[in-house]
């Protein structure tokens, strides 16, 4: 079922029917936009970006486990 989006604001009339206008009120169509689905993941890319969280957390955790040992260095002398 596709939606739709506004690229302006949405306002009720009287009724409570929403409508698509610009910011000076002249109405504006509503555009068509196809609802997300599954099959649209490229199964490679999804691999790629989920190592690449590993990558980011591993250098962000082994970039404070040395901070900590020079610390720890430091408190010892």
């Amino acid at each position: 079922m596709p939606t739709a989006r506004c690229d302006g604001v949405i306002v009720t009339d009287v009724n409570g029917v929403p409508s698509c206008e610009d910011l000076q009120g002249a109405p504006l169509a509503w555009v068509q936009v196809e609802p997300f689905s599954l099959d649209q993941i490229d199964p490679e890319v999804a691999g790629e970006h989920f190592a690449l969280g590993f990558v980011l957390y591993g250098t962000a955790w082994a970039i404070g486990k040395g901070a900590a040992m020079v610390v720890n260095a430091i408190k010892l002398l």
